[in-house]
């Protein structure tokens, strides 16, 4: 008896899928420069994070990136990706 179930269907649309959705952009680039890092907004919705979270009228900007100091990087970052930002950096 031939099964009606078959599995390969599946599997050839999943792939085919896959394909056709591009890898979701960051909305954030962040910069290691030792000393000091950089938080670049690369979305609305990440330069609106920014202005909500921090005190833009004391924070330093370089070339429309947030400086951050190291010890901050972990609470700025923590808090992008729990509002869903996408990071991404180096």
């Amino acid at each position: 008896m031939k099964s009606t179930f078959d599995m390969t269907a599946p599997e050839t649309e999943i792939e085919l899928k896959r394909r056709e959705i591009p890898p979701a952009k960051p909305d954030v680039h962040v910069e290691n420069w030792g000393s000091l890092f950089l938080f670049r907004p690369l979305s609305d919705g990440a330069s609106g994070w920014i202005e909500r979270h921090v005190d833009v009228s004391s924070a330093m900007f370089f070339g429309g990136a947030l400086v951050v100091e190291p010890r901050y990087v972990g609470m700025i970052a923590e808090g992008m990706l729990e509002d869903g930002l996408r990071i991404d950096g180096n």
